[in-house]
């Protein structure tokens, strides 16, 4: 691989014996680039050690217009953050705490205007925090009030990148379109609890659109809205709290900068996650060493899961009949990265777990083994194999 002066990082200063802060350069997509390539930076802590990003972070686009900053604890977040507008007013602020939004947020609108006060909710932490909330203060961007006291209509717009799935002519032959959807959250609060009808509305994937109903905050049943070809005009309930009511809009960001996604259009395809200490040392010409990391795919646990929902069938008597889950694969890696074993650990149906296994099953390459101290030992690993409807 030929390195060139457009160095991807850029070695700042030494906080400490093991950890130093570095400016980072990512592309559209948030994949580790060269600074010829990119559209933002962040300068960050990274432990020398295992590589997490530690202490205070801020990301920057090219104009040096600051966009986020934060706190990250062995490679969680975890502390204040703030997002900010292109026009520097402030979007979002609160805490994080193990990587969930905890407590008191606000929500800001580009023109200054207070747009939701939210309090996320400690819960059980299988749990996304996304679920558990309440919005005790909202206003339109004119300043008028929406929620008061906890009670009142809840509407939440984003847009996020989608992949739409269709027929034609025959279920054997699904089409598969790359999509930009508007997404559209709405229900009602009554003294801080949900209560009534609250809905997900997709403008372009309307397979997803979906209606939960809530008592007193208790979940009671969910319905989705078929208007997909198979289905058109049906329904089914589920049992399981499924919209997100608030997403966290930067979680796709996050995922790609901690996993130290790279940029493959710059970087040779040699170049893995697992290699991401040999890069920061010839980039840098300061020598870093992972000497501790847990087990796993070599390219990163974002990687592995993209890779794994580009290779699933999606058995159609599932699809047909709106099945979806999440199986859990035990793999034994040995000390030279080989699977020794891989053992289900639930059962969501058979066609799923069947096609979950034999996903799973033909990765056969990839894999890093622990390292303790420097030195690589065999370990289990749990690996999610996700099947969703949307």
């Amino acid at each position: 691989m030929k390195l060139t002066c457009l160095s991807i990082i850029i070695l700042l200063s030494v906080q400490s014996f093991s950890q130093s802060v570095v400016k980072l350069y990512y592309n559209d997509d948030w994949e580790l680039t060269d600074s010829l390539h990119s559209k933002y930076y962040r300068i960050v802590g990274i432990d020398e050690k295992d590589m997490d990003f530690v202490g205070e972070f801020k990301d920057y686009n090219n104009d040096n217009q600051l966009l986020m900053k934060g706190f990250y604890s062995n490679n969680k977040k975890d502390g204040a953050f703030e997002s900010y507008y292109p026009n520097g007013k402030i979007k979002s602020k609160g805490r994080y705490t193990v990587n969930n939004r905890n407590k008191q947020w606000e929500y800001y609108y580009d023109n200054g205007q207070l747009k939701y006060i939210v309090t996320f909710r400690a819960g059980n932490e299988l749990l996304n925090f996304n679920y558990n909330f309440l919005v005790s203060e909202a206003f339109d961007k004119e300043g008028n009030k929406v929620i008061e006291n906890g009670t009142g209509i809840f509407k939440y717009q984003y847009s996020e990148k989608g992949t739409l799935h269709y027929y034609e002519g025959n279920m054997s032959n699904m089409i598969s379109e790359a999509v930009l959807d508007l997404i559209t959250i709405e229900g009602k609060f009554i003294k801080g609890k949900k209560e009534g009808t609250w809905s997900i509305y997709y403008d372009k994937q309307k397979f997803f659109n979906k209606d939960e109903f809530f008592e007193a905050d208790s979940f009671k049943y969910g319905i989705v809205r078929y208007q997909d070809y198979i289905k058109y005009g049906r329904s089914e309930e589920y049992n399981t709290e499924r919209i997100e009511k608030l997403p966290d809009e930067y979680e796709i960001i996050f995922k790609r900068t901690e996993s130290k996604r790279l940029d493959t259009t710059v970087f040779d395809n040699n170049i893995r996650h697992s290699d991401i200490d040999i890069l920061l040392t010839k980039l840098t010409g300061k020598v870093f060493k992972i000497k501790n990391r847990n087990a796993g795919y070599s390219e990163g646990d974002y990687e592995l899961q993209e890779l794994l929902a580009r290779n699933i069938r999606y058995p159609v008597d599932a699809r047909i009949n709106g099945i979806e889950g999440t199986v859990y694969f035990e793999l034994i890696i040995s000390s030279k990265g080989e699977v020794i074993s891989i053992t289900k650990m639930n059962s969501i149906d058979k066609s799923i777990d069947d096609e979950a296994l034999r996903v799973i099953s033909e990765i056969k390459s990839g894999w890093l083994p622990t390292l303790r101290d420097g030195k690589e030992v065999a370990s289990k690993v749990l690996i999610p194999v996700d099947f969703r409807l949307e």
